[in-house]
């Protein structure tokens, strides 16, 4: 399902958020990081190697490798977006991961609701809007305050957009 097609141009938008993962180790800092840990595991290597322990030097090979993987599958992960479009006729959030198809989900925003659940020490842990029986988690990778900021934002324009329009 097109997000585009859904909207008609004229209609005036209540809500817009593009949301993603965080990540706080950029390009540089990964490099940086990678270079530390080659040149720490090298190191280490030499000197057991000098002591005769010479397969130690393959395995911290293969604990570099291991590592460059973790963090381009993190990486990688980090490209999955979410889109929600709040207007008058409609809410339309749209789930765009980095594999696999696009799942869009559209309602009338005067059905629709926001349920969270909240843990004394973690905050708000899940994000959900409902209308007519189906649901659909929003921003899972969201830290707990981005969250309830998020969920303030979207109740608030959602009980905007509830309110019969002033009279031109």
């Amino acid at each position: 399902m097109s997000e585009t097609s859904k909207q008609p141009e004229n209609e005036k938008i209540y809500f817009h958020a593009i949301l993603h993962p965080h990540r706080s180790l950029g390009t540089k800092g990964f490099l940086i990081l990678m270079i530390f840990v080659f040149v720490v595991l090298l190191g280490v290597s030499l000197y057991f190697w000098s002591l005769g322990a010479w397969p130690v030097i393959g395995f911290a090979g293969l604990d570099l490798l291991a590592l460059y993987w973790a963090f381009r599958i993190n990486y990688r992960d980090a490209r999955t977006r979410e889109r929600i479009l709040l207007t008058r006729e409609s809410l339309i959030l749209t789930k765009m991961p980095v594999k696999g198809k696009e799942v869009s989900f559209q309602c009338n925003p005067y059905w629709a609701r926001l349920i969270t659940e909240e843990q004394d020490e973690e905050g708000m842990t899940r994000l959900c809007l409902i209308s007519h029986g189906k649901s659909l988690e929003i921003g899972p990778f969201l830290n707990a305050p981005d969250r309830e900021s998020l969920a303030r934002a979207l109740q608030a324009a959602l009980l905007l957009v509830k309110q019969p329009p002033m009279p031109s």
